[in-house]
């Protein structure tokens, strides 16, 4: 028989993020408290800093842009990090760099201080002595990116809705950043930027 133990449970606040550990065979579920709300998730090998989430190499691996039940987050060592074991969205991004600073001023003419992902992410990392300043590209959970024919990327309104999740299993110990997008200036969170909830999880049999 099997039963779930929820060891951690929190709400990150709207354009704030959170780091934490999971350890091989933990579950991270990842939650839209209010719906169309975007969660930017990197992932780092605890054990080794330099091999991190890759969503290259996690589209390479897949055959596919988009994730589906059943696969794997890869690292940029070629090494499954996380399986996909629940999905109620089914709707995710691997294309897009986290927002930063650079992002607002370049895309929104913002100039002054904006919160990102990035630097929410960077912070997260920082507690745990990790270096986190080159600008990558996470999974953006419940992030809706349509790629028509001819190639051209077009950002819609989530289409998660309020309790909704995923449900991530750890294939090996890992450091975990994750950011409640801040991004209000687009569709991206459908133009509001909201909280997103975690929550670890093991998974006992007895």
């Amino acid at each position: 028989m099997t039963r779930l133990i929820t060891l951690q449970k929190f709400i990150i606040p709207p354009q704030q993020g959170k780091a934490f550990r999971v350890t091989q065979g933990q579950f991270v579920k990842i939650i839209d408290i209010e719906g169309k709300q975007v969660a930017d998730f990197m992932a780092i090998n605890s054990q080794d800093y330099t091999e991190i989430f890759s969503s290259g190499v996690t589209m390479d691996c897949n055959g596919s842009i988009y994730l589906r039940i059943g696969d794997y987050l890869f690292s940029n060592k070629y090494n499954k990090l996380l399986e996909i074991t629940e999905d109620k969205v089914g709707r995710h991004d691997l294309i897009h760099p986290t927002c930063s600073r650079r992002m607002y001023e370049t895309q929104y003419k913002i100039y002054n201080i904006h919160p990102s992902c990035h630097e929410n992410i960077q912070r997260g990392f920082e507690k745990y002595d990790i270096l986190y300043d080159t600008l990558q590209t996470p999974l953006n959970i419940f992030m809706n990116t349509a790629v028509d024919s001819e190639g051209a990327i077009k950002i819609n309104s989530p289409v998660s809705k309020p309790g909704d999740y995923i449900v991530l299993k750890a294939c090996c110990d890992l450091v975990i950043s994750v950011a409640a997008c801040s991004v209000q200036e687009s569709a991206c969170n459908d133009f509001l930027c909201k909280p997103i909830g975690v929550e670890i999880v093991n998974n006992t049999k007895f």
